[in-house]
């Protein structure tokens, strides 16, 4: 389901996916995937990283798509490496 909304002249349609850690909008040619984790400075995780699969598919599949902005939320940072904890986790399973 897709939702317009406003970002500058033309419309802009939000893709409302289940999406937890990252937002999709999509302006004509232009889309624009964010990762949404500002307070854990936009670090990848398993399912950010799960999102962002799914969401470039569709994306693949947007014969309207000829442009991808790939972007983080928040002001401190665009992306920080693997989350701490998971890689902790990891190590112990």
């Amino acid at each position: 389901m897709c939702v317009p909304t406003s970002w500058g002249r033309a419309p802009v349609v939000q893709f409302m996916s289940n999406y937890q850690t990252i937002t999709v909008e999509k302006r004509g040619k232009v889309a624009v995937l964010t990762i949404n984790r500002p307070d854990k400075l936009n670090a990848l995780n398993r399912t950010v990283h799960k999102e962002g699969v799914t969401a470039l598919d569709e994306l693949r599949h947007d014969n309207e798509v000829q442009v991808l902005i790939l972007t983080g939320a928040g002001e401190k940072a665009f992306k920080q490496h693997l989350d701490a904890l998971e890689q902790m986790i990891k190590k112990l399973s």
